[in-house]
């Protein structure tokens, strides 16, 4: 199913004429959901059937499933969450570059995390940089006046 949905939406995209890079990830996106959602059919499928060898109501073992669903999807959102702060590493701009944020581009306000915060405890904002030659978007963090201070390596 997974393979087919992608072959799929990668027919439509290309009729459409969504060919960039950007795309690529939504293709990408849309065979993952596919192949969870498929697996989590037939893995509940399995479970009514059993359930009904046993002697269960489907009603009950349904309710089950859900709260099993709720309590691992928040939790490990929460993990990944926590995973993601802490591999991020802060790479100092050098003083001498000549990039600025534009006034427009600069976002939310931001402080360091993980194990670097305790070095620099300044609040700076955040600058979503696009790569004029159509490589992958990088985050600095801006001191007031639009100067890259760091810059953002969550790899």
């Amino acid at each position: 199913m997974t393979v087919a949905t992608l072959l799929l939406t990668c027919l439509v995209f290309l009729i459409v004429g969504w060919t960039g890079p950007p795309y690529f990830v939504t293709a990408l996106s849309i065979g993952g959901i596919v192949c969870i959602a498929a697996s989590n059919g037939g893995t509940i499928s399995q479970d009514l059937k059993t359930g009904f060898l046993v002697g269960s109501t489907p009603r009950a073992q349904q309710i089950a499933i859900l709260f099993g669903s709720l309590a691992s999807a928040l939790t490990l959102g929460y993990v990944l969450l926590f995973l993601n702060d802490a591999y991020t590493v802060y790479v100092p701009v050098p003083a001498n570059t000549e990039l600025r944020a534009p006034a427009n581009e600069i976002g939310k306000t931001s402080k360091l995390q993980g194990l670097q915060a305790a070095s620099d405890p300044k609040t700076y904002r955040v600058w979503q940089r696009m790569d004029p030659d159509g490589g992958a978007a990088q985050r600095y963090l801006v001191d007031a006046s639009g100067v890259p201070v760091y810059l953002v390596d969550s790899s």
